[in-house]
C-alpha cells in the first residue's frame, strides 16, 4: 500500500526541475523533513526561471515511520536574499494533497489543495480547498 501511495504522489507531483533548479529533492528533505522518506514533492516558484524567482513554496509528503500507508505534509517558504533563493522557514497549518494553482501577491500567496469531503474514503479527497500563506508569519489560513 505504501508503494502505491508513493507512486500516486510522485505521479501527481508537478515537474520540479522544469529549469535548472539543482537537486531539489535533497534540498527539500534537508530543509523540510530531515531523515524522512520523500514520497513526493511539489516546487512552486513565482517564476519559472531560477534567476528571476523571488519566492517559492515547497510541499513535501513524507512517510510516517511504522505506518502502512500514512504520510505527513511538510511545507516551507523560500525567499530570495543577497545569496539567492533560500529556505525562509516552515509553513504551518497547510493541509491536503495535490497543491496547485499558486498565486503570489506582495504580502501573501494563495494555492489550492485537495481535501477529504464528508463521505470521501481516506484515499480519495474530492474537495478543493483554497489557502492563503502570509509571508511574515508563514502561517496558512483556509479561505473557503
Amino acid at each position: 500500500m505504501r508503494t502505491l501511495l508513493a507512486c500516486c504522489l510522485i505521479a501527481l507531483a508537478g515537474p520540479a526541475c522544469a529549469q535548472d533548479w539543482g537537486d531539489l529533492d535533497s534540498a527539500l528533505i534537508r530543509d523540510l523533513a530531515p531523515g524522512g522518506e520523500n514520497l513526493g514533492s511539489y516546487w512552486m516558484p513565482d517564476h519559472a526561471d531560477p534567476a528571476q524567482a523571488m519566492r517559492a513554496l515547497a510541499v513535501l509528503y513524507a512517510h510516517i515511520p511504522g505506518s502502512a500507508s500514512g504520510f505527513t505534509i511538510h511545507a516551507g517558504l523560500y525567499a530570495r536574499d543577497a545569496e539567492g533563493l533560500r529556505y525562509a522557514g516552515p509553513v504551518s497549518g497547510l493541509f491536503g494533497t495535490e497543491p496547485r494553482a499558486p498565486v503570489f501577491h506582495a504580502e501573501r500567496m494563495e494555492l489550492t489543495t485537495s481535501m477529504p469531503g464528508p463521505d470521501d474514503p481516506h484515499c480519495c479527497p474530492s474537495r478543493a480547498q483554497r489557502w492563503s500563506i502570509d509571508y511574515a508569519t508563514l502561517a496558512a489560513t483556509a479561505l473557503d
